[in-house]
């Protein structure tokens, strides 16, 4: 049975320090901590159309916010193929039906929900999974929003004292 996932120090700290960890723990994980470069980010040119102008439209943002590494490189390549490949399947689907005529094996002909709307579901799925990771979902922003509100309260306490 896995654990839960490790949370990098400025998650942590952004969320209150809930783990209740002393300034030395925080501090030791710190200094522990991976930091990868950011020198070499660029879109991978395999990614091309609709997956490409969503690799622009969020790259540039995550950079600027220190999220896009290096090695994030190939998760933003998925999630914005993701996207990429639902964009194209939603299309697919305006220029059919949501409902479509499939022959059976004893030639019978059913109406069965089109296929490509499980593939739009699946690749949504797989957008909203990697958005996640980034913190680029309206939930996962609210979270650190709240623990950051929560953090500044405590500090403007402390210049009471």
């Amino acid at each position: 049975m896995q654990g839960r996932k490790a949370k990098p120090i400025s998650a942590i700290e952004a969320e209150g320090n809930k783990g209740r960890y002393t300034k030395e723990e925080l501090e030791r994980r710190r200094n522990a901590e991976i930091k990868p470069p950011n020198d070499n980010v660029e879109c991978p040119k395999w990614l091309k159309g609709e997956a490409r102008k969503e690799w622009n439209r969020i790259s540039e943002e995550l950079f600027d916010l220190g999220l896009l590494t290096n090695i994030d490189v190939g998760a933003l390549a998925i999630c914005c193929d993701a996207y990429g490949k639902y964009v194209q399947a939603s299309r697919k689907i305006k220029a059919t039906e949501m409902l479509i005529e499939h022959s059976n094996t004893a030639k019978k002909t059913n109406l069965i929900i089109n296929p490509l709307i499980q593939i739009t579901a699946k690749y949504a799925d797989i957008y909203k999974k990697y958005m996640t990771e980034f913190g680029l979902s309206p939930s996962a922003r609210a979270r650190l929003a709240v623990a950051n509100k929560d953090g500044e309260d405590e500090d403007d306490d402390s210049d009471l004292d």
